[in-house]
């Protein structure tokens, strides 16, 4: 009779690691693969593998098989629906338990970060929106909406630059002068007695 002795790297093991097998038989060994991992190689003993099963040729002397594997790996698409911004990269390949992380950049100015969502518990830090740890394939989905216009009580600044969004609106004790700067612009100015002028913009 002969030893067959089974060698499983990090990553998995066999069911057995050792078998005695008569001149001329062979030798079945079950692989069993750890979460994240996938078989790599077995080899050994002039054996095949079929599925997680190895199985030796026709054992003459004493031999090993050997396993190796490797971590998963998965590629995470980003992308942006809708208008105002970017995400960047398009799509990174993390291995199975790791992070990856996106850059999201607003069009211009007047847009912001509404919302990114996919793979995970992920959260925004400024301008970098970090995945929960990847266990599977997924992908990342940003939006970006347009900044709300500032309005304070002062009648040199601009209030109302995006009137046809019909959003923005005075403090209290002031109003939008339909005078401020055009028929898409107005300014913040006091309230008056004897009537206020017609705001050009509202909330």
């Amino acid at each position: 009779s002969y030893t067959v002795d089974a060698i499983a790297a990090t990553g998995g093991s066999f069911n057995e690691n050792q078998q005695i097998v008569d001149h001329g038989e062979d030798a079945t060994f079950t692989i069993s693969v750890d979460a994240g991992y996938q078989i790599d190689e077995v080899s050994g003993c002039n054996g095949s593998l079929s599925g997680n099963q190895f199985t030796t040729g026709a054992i003459t002397s004493d031999c090993t098989v050997a396993a190796s594997f490797n971590k998963q790996s998965f590629n995470i698409t980003a992308s942006v629906s809708g208008t105002g911004g970017d995400i960047d990269p398009s799509s990174r390949t993390v291995e199975y338990g790791e992070t990856a992380q996106f850059t999201l950049t607003p069009t211009g100015t007047n847009y912001e970060i509404d919302t990114v969502i996919g793979c995970g518990a992920g959260s925004v830090s400024g301008s970098v929106y970090t995945t929960g740890a990847i266990t599977e394939l997924c992908s990342v989905t940003a939006t970006f909406k347009e900044k709300a216009a500032a309005c304070i009580n002062s009648p040199s600044v601009d209030c109302c630059e995006h009137k046809s969004a019909n959003r923005v609106t005075c403090n209290s004790g002031f109003v939008c002068s339909p005078n401020g700067g055009g028929s898409s612009i107005g300014q913040c100015i006091p309230s008056f007695t004897g009537g206020d002028p017609t705001p050009s913009c509202s909330a």
